[in-house]
C-alpha cells in the first residue's frame, strides 16, 4: 500500500509544475507585450 503512493504523488506534481511553468510563461508574455506597447507611445 505504501508503494504506490509515491508513484501517484510524483506526476502530480510534475503536472502542477508544468501548470505553473504555463502560466508564468502567460504572465511574462503578457508583461512584454504591456512593456513593447508602452515603450513604442513615447
Amino acid at each position: 500500500m505504501t508503494a504506490p503512493k509515491p508513484r501517484k504523488s510524483q506526476p502530480v506534481r510534475r503536472t502542477i509544475l508544468q501548470h505553473h511553468l504555463m502560466t508564468y510563461q502567460y504572465l511574462l508574455l503578457n508583461l512584454l507585450q504591456y512593456l513593447n506597447l508602452y515603450l513604442r507611445i513615447p
